[in-house]
């Protein structure tokens, strides 16, 4: 069976800081499917699982980590043999290993006819990956919330973009960490900046990525590249970075 991994981007991301009750970082974000960008996935059964990314095996990845979940969950003893074409840059910040994971399960829960539940939903948030849940979801634009489990439908009409790759590799779990450790505090105002995003009357005033500042910090390249690109355009990083996404101000 041949899927594709569809990639996303987040045109405004609010970073929440832990806080002593919380494992992970809550976030707000309005999250969108790109069609443009995805990876190739061709996934039978086996005698024995087998997962291999353009054409290297690979033993410990998002992937595994899913089919171990998938497997406990629902009593699954089956093995796979999983080929996985990676078209989208690894820690670009555009859900690429998350997005592989997501549609490996959804040909799953189709196969042996089986639904998530609500629970199921944040505990592959917590444990597997935070952008998951948006791709499980089918929708092509959505208000995610929580730790990435709660994703409800957006239906207006968003500003065309542009989605462009850089060299930068950004870590999330690193830069999450730096973030902690600077004790940042979000500057984000998720309305303000969706109405921004919406009506463009000011620029796209307010719409921001708390991540980027921090992700520049990790990597002066992309800042670099940033400060060059933003003169004449809107220009901020998708997730945790590694790719811009590019809007063009209005005359």
């Amino acid at each position: 069976m041949l899927l594709k991994a569809y990639s996303k981007i987040n045109f405004i991301l609010k970073v929440y800081p832990k806080t002593n009750n919380n494992k992970l970082h809550k976030i707000q974000s309005l999250m969108v499917l790109n069609k443009k960008f995805y990876d190739e996935i061709n996934i039978n059964k086996s005698n024995i699982d087998s997962i291999v990314y353009n054409k290297v095996k690979i033993s410990n990845c998002v992937v595994k980590r899913m089919l171990i979940w998938f497997r406990n969950r629902f009593n699954i003893n089956d093995n796979y043999k999983i080929k996985i074409k990676k078209n989208i840059p690894l820690m670009s910040g555009v859900g690429g290993s998350a997005t592989d994971a997501a549609h490996i399960l959804k040909y799953l829960l189709n196969l042996y006819h089986l639904s998530l539940t609500k629970k199921d939903l944040k505990d592959i948030a917590l444990n597997i990956g935070s952008d998951i849940p948006f791709f499980l979801s089918n929708l092509n634009k959505a208000i995610v919330s929580e730790y990435g489990n709660n994703v409800r439908e957006f239906n207006k009409i968003i500003p065309a973009y542009q989605l462009i790759f850089t060299k930068a590799k950004i870590n999330s779990k690193k830069l999450y960490g730096y973030m902690d450790c600077k004790q940042f505090k979000s500057k984000v105002d998720f309305n303000k900046a969706l109405q921004s995003l919406l009506c463009n009357k000011n620029s796209y005033k307010g719409i921001y990525n708390d991540m980027q500042e921090f992700a520049f910090k990790l990597d002066n390249n992309l800042l670099n590249k940033y400060q060059q690109m933003s003169k004449h355009s809107k220009i901020l990083i998708s997730g945790t970075g590694g790719a811009f996404i590019k809007l063009d101000y209005e005359n």
